[in-house]
């Protein structure tokens, strides 16, 4: 393990002053563990709010039910593949899924569970990153890669470390991905298995990784090689970490490989066709690198929180425009001293956040279809690192002009840094509340009153939406009602949003729900109104659904202008979600 060196070799340093260097060793020692107690402390917080605070009281919608549904499942049923995500195919594979299943089901299967999960992956990336960074660069770099995390957790927001959407979940594994790479061009053999299985699970996870971990675990991996040549032992210890690591590739593809054999055309076969293929354009040089170079522009979305997004489809700003990347300076700055002054190591993770930009300039570029800025998280995690080594750069020149104590200083600053954002982010945990707490509002109102209307007897309840906001609800209907012993069931999608049992195949149905949202809570529906939620009471909500149908009717009829239409819209916005149920 590297160790801190001194300015001067340490045989021309008089006893007194080697002392002296001794226990300055060992307090950056104990501030780097208690920084890193500090930011394991928030993660902790949020865990009790959940349980203590939120308990049963969540139920998810969305992505976040799929992710449910499917977690509920491991053990249970077939699990093959990963959250669904476009048209007829699915993520590649269901790492996620197995990870949260843990957690989910020592929480007694409560929806707060894969939130749990999400606490405990991020949780263990932090660990991760801060071991790899004090093994390959001491305690100043242990210290300076937390205070990093810990603004980016600040800017990132209080409820994203335990969100496990899998775009969010998979940042700070992306962070893990990248000293793990590194790690293994130090010659860590250890790091190879241990990459190969980040690696599958960020790019099993979401899809958009397959382009960014693969890459970084072949440019660590290449690293090894010369030590195959080299004497036995070291020959022993490559082949060793080589077959633990096909080994684990080989257990957590076998689902997806499974997924391939048994059905045709099968999942990964359809995201191929949809890459190699593409129905939308692609992106080019100019914006992959305003996107990941963007933000390294004032100011820094990792330290001041995210830009607004460009109009209002959620796309990121810098695919148009970005500011110049103005921290290049000073990142150029500290890899020149590291390169110089900081030894082969500090080398090799320049080199490897160099490739890691590279590559995530190429993945920009890949990406089908909008560049949505919530997909792009993981460009904030390469700055956070890039500000990492400016500040592993600035210690590196100080401690080699003999300048201790403003390498002390430095080192002091950033742990009270790593202190101070763990107290705020611990506070902002204890406060978050009901994850989705609007969705919750509404599942509660429509959930319970659902399941009490159902007819006796047995059968599938076939759960059906009208739009796409109310398919936005339907699997949290489906998850609520299985909860009560339901067999809650939906129609066949191309995609396996819910799981293959949850289809409904022809078995008797015991009766049918329909989800209806807006407007079309005024219109006529076959059945009986079951369930009902409103943003304000009833009659004033008729009166804005009425208003809202009547404007749609004159911008149809052309005697308002769209722009006349999108003021009445938003001036009489209101919502409403309904449920009817038919009975044969």
């Amino acid at each position: 393990m590297p160790q801190e060196t001194d300015a001067i070799p340490s045989d021309q340093v008089p006893p007194k002053e080697r002392e002296d260097a001794g226990r300055g060793r060992e307090q950056r020692s104990r501030l780097a563990y208690l920084a890193l107690v500090a930011m394991l402390v928030p993660l902790v917080v949020s865990a009790i709010a959940l349980a203590v605070d939120v308990g049963n009281r969540y139920v998810p919608t969305a992505d976040f039910a799929y992710t449910e549904l499917l977690t509920r499942d491991v053990g249970h049923h077939q699990v093959l593949v990963g959250l669904y995500s476009r048209g007829d195919w699915n993520h590649p594979g269901p790492a996620l899924f197995y990870l949260l299943a843990v957690p989910y089901r020592l929480v007694g299967g409560a929806s707060i569970g894969i939130d749990i999960g999400a606490l405990l992956i991020n949780g263990v990336a932090v660990v991760g990153m801060a071991l790899i960074a004090r093994r390959r660069g001491g305690n100043p770099l242990m210290l300076f890669t937390l205070l990093g995390i810990a603004v980016l957790g600040h800017a990132l927001g209080a409820d994203f470390m335990h969100n496990p959407w899998n775009p969010y979940i998979t940042v700070l594994p992306f962070g893990l991905m990248v000293l793990l790479s590194w790690s293994m061009t130090c010659r860590d053999t250890w790091a190879l298995p241990v990459g190969a299985g980040v690696a599958t699970f960020l790019a099993q996870t979401h899809v958009g990784y397959v382009a960014l971990a693969v890459p970084l675990l072949v440019w660590g991996a290449v690293w090894l090689v010369p030590l195959a040549r080299r004497g036995s032992a070291q020959r022993r210890e490559v082949l060793f970490a080589s077959a633990i690591a096909v080994v684990v590739l080989a257990v957590m593809w076998f689902p997806p490989l499974l997924d391939q054999l048994l059905h045709s055309p099968g999942n990964l076969r359809n995201i191929a066709h949809y890459f190699l293929h593409p129905d939308e354009a692609t992106h080019s040089l100019a914006q992959g690198y305003r996107v990941v170079t963007g933000e390294l522009g004032l100011p820094p979305e990792w330290i001041s929180g995210a830009r607004k997004p460009f109009g209002f489809n959620g796309e990121h700003l810098f695919a148009h425009s970005a500011p110049p990347p103005v921290l290049l300076i000073p990142f150029a700055l500290a890899a020149f001293v590291l390169w110089r002054k900081g030894g082969s190591d500090a080398r090799r993770l320049i080199a490897t956040l160099l490739v890691a930009m590279a590559v995530g300039v190429f993945a920009v570029m890949r990406t089908i279809g909008q560049l949505s800025a919530y997909r792009l998280r993981w460009t904030w995690m390469l700055a956070t690192l890039a500000g990492v080594i400016v500040l592993w750069g600035a210690w590196t020149w100080l401690t080699t002009r003999s300048s201790a104590r403003g390498a002390r200083w430095l080192v002091v600053l950033a742990a009270v840094g790593v202190g101070v954002l763990a107290t705020m982010s611990s506070v902002d945990a204890a406060r978050v509340g009901v994850p989705q707490r609007h969705d919750t509002r509404v599942m509660a109102a429509l959930i319970p009153p659902s399941a009490n209307a159902l007819p006796p007897g047995n059968g599938d309840v076939l759960v059906r939406y009208t739009s796409n906001e109310t398919r936005y609800f339907a699997p949290g209907i489906v998850l609520g009602l299985e909860r009560r012993g339901v067999a809650a069931r939906v129609d066949p999608d191309p995609a396996q949003r819910y799981g293959a049992h949850r289809i409904h195949r022809g078995a008797p149905v015991r009766a049918v729900l329909t989800l209806v949202s807006g407007t079309d809570v005024l219109a006529q529906h076959p059945g009986q109104l079951v369930a009902f939620w409103g943003d304000r009471p009833r009659p004033a909500l008729t009166r804005a659904l009425e208003k809202l149908a009547s404007l749609q009717a004159d911008a149809a009829a052309g005697r308002i202008t769209q722009k006349q239409l999108v003021a009445g819209l938003l001036k009489a916005r209101a919502d409403a979600v309904a449920m009817f149920m038919e009975t044969s």
